[in-house]
């Protein structure tokens, strides 16, 4: 019995194996300027257009079978393309799929595709604009073009390529609309924000106002959402902000002030990285305030700075014109490494109420081509005898005046 049973699931596993669907090796058929292939359920993907039309719409049947997917790389690379519809039966764009088509302006999609690949649009330098369609509800990762100027997202888009990861290397977008009935998203003068309006998501690279202010009901400001504008000078923030994602104001080259409010209780990695005209930054730290690594370097401008009662290794690496630096009392640590590479800081007064200061906190740069760590010449520390400020001058072999 037991060998019999045996031999009955043998023969079924190997019956299974027989009749499973395969992709593998299929035959690649040409009609007219198409190459395709015909998938198990009967179904045509085009994987090649041949072609040098300007205009022109995808056949819905190739040799009397239906097409239901466009291939990955299909169209990619063909400059001839200005403009193309792609018709209802197709269900699937392969990634890539027009990718660096260089002279396609605009492309209608039909009605039953519901998610545009990654890097579908990558490298369509004569889009401009472009509205997502009412019936997709998910776009890829840099699928659309980075020439875009101006973005309108349909109703129906619920995840927009991962705008924390991509959006930032959008350098010519202006303003981002929103679809009315669209029930995750929502643009306020050209910004784009969550559907209530606690997170802003994506304020424009090329979004040319020099100063912008939080509206009260912000809570969050996303991942990169400012990262690499151009323009703006001036980020009043609300009293109801609690947290400030990693990269959120990276590189906003001309940004020039920067207040964070008690509310504040997390910034992320590199939130304010590279902003290398920041010269007035105020931090009223929460107690709670979480900060990651990097959150404040390379300000190259900033010369005056009341250092926060959250220490962070690194936290202020390479604030090169960094020369006076106020301590205050209720400050306790001072973090390894905090003021690294702040060769003008020559003094620091250090309260006794400082009881922790980590490895290297100040008094040195660091040579990242040659991997060696340098003492800032004349480089003293003020403070009280017995007191961490005078350990850390002895252990450093820094002056050290007590006062």
């Amino acid at each position: 019995m037991k060998k019999l049973l045996s031999l009955t699931l043998t023969l079924v596993m190997m019956l299974s194996i027989l009749i499973i669907p395969t992709t593998a090796g299929a035959e690649t058929l040409t009609s007219g300027d198409y190459s395709y292939e015909v998938k198990v359920d009967g179904t045509v993907t085009i994987t090649k257009y041949n072609g040098s039309e300007e205009v022109f719409t995808i056949p819905s049947i190739l040799d009397g079978i239906t097409v239901t997917e466009i291939g990955a790389n299909a169209f990619a690379g063909n400059d001839s393309v200005v403009y193309v519809k792609i018709p209802d039966t197709v269900k699937k764009l392969g990634v890539n799929v027009f990718m660096n088509c260089h002279n396609l302006k605009d492309i209608v999609i039909g009605k039953n595709v519901t998610y545009i690949p990654a890097n579908a649009f990558t490298g369509c330098s004569s889009m401009t604009s472009y509205t997502v369609p009412s019936h997709v509800t998910d776009v890829g990762v840099d699928a659309l073009p980075y020439t875009l100027k101006s973005l309108t997202i349909g109703k129906s888009v619920n995840s927009i390529f991962d705008t924390r990861n991509s959006l930032g290397r959008y350098s010519s977008l202006a303003e981002i609309k929103v679809s009315d009935s669209n029930e995750s998203y929502k643009s306020v003068k050209g910004v784009l924000y969550n559907k209530a309006g606690t997170t802003l998501v994506l304020y424009p690279q090329a979004k040319t106002d020099k100063s912008y202010t939080l509206s009260t009901a912000v809570t969050k400001i996303e991942k990169s959402a400012f990262e690499n504008n151009k323009y703006l000078e001036k980020i009043t923030f609300n009293k109801n902000l609690k947290t400030i994602e990693s990269r959120a104001f990276y590189n906003c080259k001309k940004l020039k002030k920067v207040v964070i409010l008690k509310n504040v209780t997390k910034i992320n990695n590199s939130a304010f990285y590279d902003c290398k005209s920041v010269n007035s930054l105020t931090i009223d730290a929460n107690k709670n305030l979480q900060i990651g690594k990097a959150v404040f370097n390379n300000l190259t401008s900033l010369k005056k700075l009341t250092a926060p009662t959250v220490a962070v290794s690194e936290m202020f690496n390479g604030c090169t014109k960094l020369n006076t630096l106020t301590i205050p009392k209720k400050v306790k640590t001072i973090a390894e490494k905090e003021f690294l590479n702040c060769p003008k800081l020559k003094t620091v007064t250090i309260p006794k109420t400082v009881k922790t200061i980590g490895k290297k906190a100040f008094g040195y740069t660091y040579d990242d081509y040659i991997g060696v760590f340098d003492k800032v010449q004349g480089f003293t520390v003020k403070g009280a005898k017995g007191s961490a400020a005078q350990k850390y001058a002895k252990a450093n072999g820094f002056k050290f005046v007590a006062i």
